[in-house]
């Protein structure tokens, strides 16, 4: 089959590991297999191919990368919405200040700015000039290393 190459060549320009290319090229020839529409001629189905391989490469690699970053460990998002109580939030500034000397300075004031002010991910985003995703994507960061530095792992 004359796809084959096109499928392995495209995986294998993203993905370094000839299995791991092989995987991806197969999983987007079970695709195109299973697709309804598909093209005409046979140089836009080989580009079709080679997208759809490319794409299965980089979603491969995303699970990857994700992985070692301990993305199969999912933090719930819900009390970043909860307003934070005040004399909870006092006692823990006091507890947890060495700890945030730690954080980047960024990372810093939007966690002070979150819990200690109450403040929400878009106040803070327009306050800094960032993406409310990416102050909520700062936030779980922080608060991630925050409690692995309270509670680090046992060996």
């Amino acid at each position: 089959m004359r796809l084959w190459p096109v499928a392995l060549c495209a995986a294998g320009h993203v993905l370094k590991q000839t299995s791991d290319a092989e995987d991806a090229a197969a999983t987007a020839l079970a695709e195109l297999a299973d697709a309804a529409n598909l093209p005409d001629s046979w140089p836009a189905l080989e580009a079709y191919v080679a997208v759809i391989a490319r794409r299965r490469a980089i979603s491969l690699v995303r699970k990857r990368t994700a992985a070692k970053r301990g993305a199969g460990v999912t933090i719930p998002l819900e009390f970043l919405d909860h307003e934070p109580a005040i004399e909870t939030t006092t006692n823990a500034a006091l507890d947890l200040a060495p700890l945030l000397d730690q954080l980047e300075p960024e990372r810093r004031r939007i966690v002070e700015e979150h819990f200690l002010e109450g403040r929400t991910s878009e106040e803070i985003g327009a306050r800094l000039r960032l993406n409310p995703a990416t102050v909520r994507s700062h936030l779980l960061r922080s608060v991630q290393k925050l409690r692995c530095w309270l509670n680090p792992p046992t060996k």
